[in-house]
């Protein structure tokens, strides 16, 4: 076997795995389920994802203060798409693990003043069963990006994102979301 084609089939090769590596991952995601997850609204109602969630709904979700710029830019891009505002609820997530009693009192406060009352009953805080989060959010790599979800009411993990907003990522979003609606009677 010459050297040139040694290199055909070593690319050739790589092809092929990253090919069975996206397939594995549209299976995994096409087949998971939202276990059910609590949280506190902004506004002070407890929720259980996915049965409090409507029929469709994305959510945003940052575990520290460094993921904040990219949930925020996820989330402003969202809620200003007349594409996706009318068919999928938005829920912005701010996991506070391990931030202490009286700091995190002192947070939500701010977060509050920051909010409209309007968003916050889709602005959902989490003080408690992070790890149920993570796994809910497949939450495997740095806690210091956003991850996304959208979701079904039965659990139905639809399509899943994670990082810095990009146009490619956002698109791939929305065509999910587009693809649920004209998928509903």
């Amino acid at each position: 076997m010459t050297s040139g084609n040694r290199r055909n089939l070593s690319r050739d090769g790589s092809v092929v795995v990253r090919m069975l590596a996206t397939l594995v991952f549209l299976a995994a995601t096409a087949s998971a389920t939202l276990p059910p997850v609590t949280a506190q609204t902004l506004s002070g109602e407890k929720v259980v994802l996915p049965r409090d969630i409507g029929d469709v709904a994305v959510l945003v979700a940052g575990f520290t203060k460094a993921s904040r710029a990219q949930t925020e830019a996820w989330a402003h891009r969202l809620r200003d798409d007349p594409r996706v505002s009318p068919k999928a609820a938005l829920y912005e997530v701010s996991i506070l693990d391990g931030v202490p009693g009286f700091l995190r009192s002192m947070i939500i406060s701010q977060m509050k003043s920051g909010i409209a009352p309007p968003r916050q009953k889709r602005f959902l805080i989490v003080t408690e069963s992070v790890d149920s989060w993570k796994r809910a959010l497949a939450a495997s790599g740095t806690d210091d990006q956003a991850y996304l979800v959208l979701v079904q009411r039965s659990g139905a993990v639809v399509w899943r994102g994670h990082g810095v907003l990009t146009e490619s990522s956002y698109q791939d979003l929305v065509r999910a979301i587009e693809s649920l609606k004209r998928e509903k009677p």
